[in-house]
């Protein structure tokens, strides 16, 4: 089974709870890109309520990211190799999560900046998870908003939805 299939069976058995899962995976496999807008248009397909598969690709991926927080917070030697390999991006994001808080992880989970290391440096530098989950929670749910509008727009042209 594909990659594709898979997640195709998951949307298409599991509904948004497939979508959920899906990006629980995506954004738990650490600096390892899968695509979770596969489980977005799958769901676009099915013509299930934006909002609602927005909503559940934003928690799955927060619920997801969990393990970059965590990584970060007890260092675990997969995270320090990861931290070092990107430690130009790391101090990077230090100084801008030091200086800007909030904001910091607000505009990297509505960005396309990899919110991976934004994660690993919420954890190490020990910041509030509910309030780390709480505001990556609404910025990524805005950004699948669109993602969302603009897969349906997509689809809608080339035809895929009837």
């Amino acid at each position: 089974m594909t990659q594709e299939e898979f997640v195709y069976f998951l949307v298409n058995t599991l509904g948004y709870l497939g979508v959920f899962l899906w990006h629980i995976i995506v954004s738990a496999s650490i600096l390892f890109p899968l695509p979770g807008e596969i489980a977005t248009a799958a769901a676009i397909y099915f013509h299930l309520n934006p909002f609602l598969i927005a909503f559940s690709a934003a928690s799955g991926s927060m619920f997801g990211e969990l393990t970059g927080y965590y990584a970060g917070k007890f260092g675990n030697k997969a995270a320090e190799r990861i931290l070092k390999k990107h430690a130009k991006r790391v101090g990077f994001v230090k100084n801008y999560f030091e200086r800007y808080g909030t904001f910091a992880i607000f505009f990297s989970a509505l960005s396309l900046f990899p919110f991976d290391l934004v994660s690993m440096v919420a954890g190490a530098s020990g910041y509030n998870i509910k309030k780390w989950f709480v505001v990556g929670l609404v910025a990524k749910f805005i950004k699948t908003v669109f993602v969302v509008k603009i897969i349906s727009l997509i689809m809608n042209y080339f035809g895929f939805l009837s």
